[in-house]
């Protein structure tokens, strides 16, 4: 399992509601990913352990787009 923790701009507080947000948005784009944390500020990637680098590289490339586009 691999985690990415969303702050807000200090760097200290939890992105209330990021990561449960970028999962729903990543859902729509055909990628199963969970929010987590107290404050929904984490999302959390559990990849298959037989992904193909070509899924892997969809996956990276959806999350990197859907992170971008999603406050």
């Amino acid at each position: 399992m691999l985690g990415i923790e969303f702050v807000e701009e200090d760097g200290l507080s939890p992105a209330r509601g990021r990561g449960a947000r970028i999962a729903e948005e990543a859902l729509t784009e055909g990628l199963i990913l969970l929010p987590g944390g107290d404050h929904g500020h984490v999302l959390e990637l559990t990849p298959s352990a037989s992904l193909t680098e070509t899924q892997a590289e969809y996956a990276v490339d959806t999350i990197a787009s859907v992170i971008r586009r999603t406050p």
